[in-house]
């Protein structure tokens, strides 16, 4: 029984920490449909895509695979919203180049 008890103090803290990594260095999509009669009728159909706290992150060389999924989803806006720098280890470069890519992509960035 005690070496159960110590197998999960171990397994436990192990299996958070891994968790927490993959939210931190993973590409999440949530899809979300809004059906609103009010809406003007030149929106029907529009594809948003929400880019949002990357706080310096990049998902391959130049941020490659983070545009190949933009890509993939094929939005008609991107909106870049929340922290794109961390100002613990603040790179510029790293944000201009992930929103100069987009917008050799595509036409609206926000």
């Amino acid at each position: 029984m005690l070496r159960k008890k110590r197998l999960l103090v171990w397994l436990l803290p192990l299996l958070l920490l891994g968790w927490l990594w993959w939210g931190n260095s993973s590409i999440q999509v949530s899809r979300l449909t809004v059906a609103d009669a009010g809406l003007p009728v030149g929106l029907d159909g529009l594809v948003l895509a929400q880019v949002s706290d990357l706080h310096n992150a990049e998902f391959g060389a130049g941020n490659a695979g983070l545009l190949a999924r933009l890509a993939a989803e094929q939005p008609d806006v991107i909106l870049l919203t929340g922290d794109l720098v961390d100002s613990r280890r603040t790179d510029i470069a790293a944000a201009l180049d992930f929103a100069a890519g987009r917008c050799r992509q595509h036409r609206y960035i926000m």
